[in-house]
């Protein structure tokens, strides 16, 4: 059952909220002047958003006592560090988007194979949307192309889109979906609006420690969140899952 908020904590979240939006008119980088200097895929407006917003993290861990002159030396630029490092974390979706399409036109027609084309494992990181914290996912995908005029996709693109796929604030479930509905081509369109790949069947395995489980709530680091999704042959053709099934699950954790 959730805690209703006081009218103390009411009043101090709308105190926050207006200085945080008071920040954001004045255009304040909150004596961060390096911020300038990001070159990675952020623009200055989002980082410097996500910095300002992180300032106030660092001022409730100074409320909780970490205020000494050591600490306030270690937290000078931590905003900042906190802002880029989420970076590392999401793409923002139109580049991911842009990315999928892109990697998608350079599938080649296939070479004289009609068999399953799989990799695993495919370890790529992403965060957890209900507690922003990080989630390491360990992939498996597959797909068997069309037999007359199937198209592959090069392996290090199929890891990329796996990678993209991962970097965003998503759930374990809604990313293993999304992925599997690149490489198959079904009756419905991508709900994301993504491009798909015309196959006969694909198949997505995740394994995925989340940092939210592993280091608070029920801090159980040994147990991984295990989820799959199957398309087409890989739902009407037991020996095709069943092979799939022998690749994937022995190379995860």
């Amino acid at each position: 059952m959730t805690t209703p908020l006081t009218h103390k904590d009411a009043e101090f979240e709308k105190t926050v909220s207006a200085l945080f939006q008071q920040a954001l008119a004045e255009n304040r980088p909150y004596n961060l002047p390096s911020i300038r200097k990001i070159k990675d895929w952020h623009d200055e407006e989002i980082t410097r958003v996500m910095a300002i917003g992180y300032t106030f993290v660092v001022e409730g861990l100074k409320r909780l006592g970490y205020s000494t002159p050591d600490d306030v030396e270690n937290f000078n630029e931590t905003a900042l560090r906190a802002a880029k490092g989420m970076g590392d974390l999401v793409i923002p979706l139109d580049l991911i988007k842009k990315s999928i399409e892109e990697a998608l036109n350079t599938a080649f027609p296939k070479r004289n194979t009609d068999s399953m084309i799989c990799v695993a494992p495919i370890r790529v990181y992403g965060l957890c949307p209900h507690h922003l914290l990080p989630i390491e996912n360990d992939v498996s995908v597959a797909y068997v192309p069309h037999q007359d005029d199937g198209k592959c996709l090069g392996l290090s693109k199929l890891s990329r889109v796996v990678s993209w796929l991962a970097a965003r604030p998503v759930l374990q479930e809604q990313m293993t979906a999304d992925i599997v509905d690149v490489l198959y081509k079904g009756d419905a369109p991508h709900h994301l609006g993504l491009p798909q790949l015309s196959s006969r069947g694909a198949a997505c395995t995740v394994s995925a420690r989340h940092m939210c489980m592993a280091c608070r709530g029920t801090k159980h680091p040994e147990s991984f969140g295990h989820t799959e999704e199957l398309r087409g042959l890989f739902k009407t053709d037991a020996a095709l899952r069943s092979e799939y099934t022998t690749l994937a699950i022995k190379r995860l954790p």
